[in-house]
């Protein structure tokens, strides 16, 4: 009985050697170096589908991004096709009446400018023609919105207000009005100035020297389809008379734009002598401070009015008299 117990026992023992011998061999026979091939065939496979899924997503938000603004880009330069060029060109075309683009180029601005102004006026100084180029490319050579209207502010660089120099600056600011009309020669740039115009709206501060008939002029101006206005002999304004021009040369409330303003100091009155921006700074913060404006209010009046200050200089009797015909 014993006996019989004891071979059961080793016949287990064999079958389970058996078993588990069978088992290692088998486990042994598995391909474990084409499996790991395998997964790694599958890690990489994985990763490329990721990694164009990725590029492709990215490829349509680029595609989108870029094609949106320069749609209406180019809608707005061709007039308008897109709903924001539309916009635009409606604006553009009640403005100007005219099929003009929105905008020109800030290299043809430049030439126009230096072509029809500055050939025509020798002796101005350089400064001049950089200037008004670049108020004109603020209003007319950039992309609408334009952000604020621009202001140059002229001054008689002669020390005297002499005949010379008063025609000088006449006909300066009559070529200026010109080339808007023309929509800036070649460059054919939206214009708001009627070709046969003789030339911008103009008001004398020393006769409209109140807030009111200033902002009338400037009204006035946009109404009869001009894009410039003069106001002459700001230097005859009142101190209060002078905070007009928080108003119409400020960058988020100004009611017209775009639009060029031109302000002169002619210096036909007396007083300090005007040789230069200092000079002129000066002058106009003594005569607003003392006839009204509070003296932390000038600064702030500066920048607005302040930033394209050029003399003018009389150019010779014979050359205006060319000018003149």
């Amino acid at each position: 009985m014993l006996r019989r117990k004891l071979e059961y026992e080793v016949g287990l023992n064999e079958t389970f050697s058996q078993t588990h011998a069978a088992r290692s061999r088998s486990f042994n026979n598995i391909p474990w170096g084409r499996l790991l091939c395998l997964l790694i065939l599958l890690l990489i496979y994985a990763y490329i589908l990721h990694t164009v899924e990725v590029f492709h997503i990215g490829s349509l938000s680029i595609t989108n991004t870029s094609t949106g603004p320069d749609a209406d880009t180019t809608s707005s330069r061709a007039g308008g096709k897109s709903s924001s060029g539309t916009s635009s060109g409606s604006k553009s075309s009640s403005s100007s009446g005219s099929s003009l683009p929105a905008f020109c180029p800030a290299s043809c601005i430049r030439e126009a400018v230096e072509s029809r102004l500055a050939a025509e006026f020798p002796a101005q100084t350089e400064l001049l023609w950089p200037t008004i180029a670049s108020c004109l490319i603020r209003q007319f050579g950039s992309p609408p919105p334009v952000e604020a209207p621009s202001v140059v502010l002229l001054f008689n660089g002669a020390g005297d207000m002499s005949s010379a120099t008063k025609r000088t600056l006449d006909l300066l600011i009559n070529r200026l009005s010109r080339l808007l009309a023309s929509g800036i020669g070649e460059c054919k740039c939206r214009s708001m100035t009627t070709p046969d115009a003789a030339g911008c709206s103009e008001v004398d501060a020393k006769t409209a020297a109140t807030t009111e008939a200033i902002d009338a002029a400037a009204t006035e101006a946009v109404t009869s389809k001009r894009s410039c206005l003069a106001i002459r002999r700001i230097d005859q304004l009142t101190g209060p008379a002078s905070l007009i021009f928080y108003r119409l040369a400020d960058s988020t409330e100004a009611p017209h734009r775009p639009f060029l303003y031109i302000l002169t100091v002619e210096g036909d009155d007396g007083g300090e002598e005007v040789v230069d921006e200092t000079s002129l700074q000066r002058q106009l913060r003594q005569t607003w401070v003392s006839s009204g404006l509070q003296n932390e209010q000038f600064d702030p009046l500066w920048a607005r009015i302040g930033g394209n200050v050029v003399a003018v200089l009389p150019e010779s009797e014979n050359n205006l008299r060319q000018l003149s015909r």
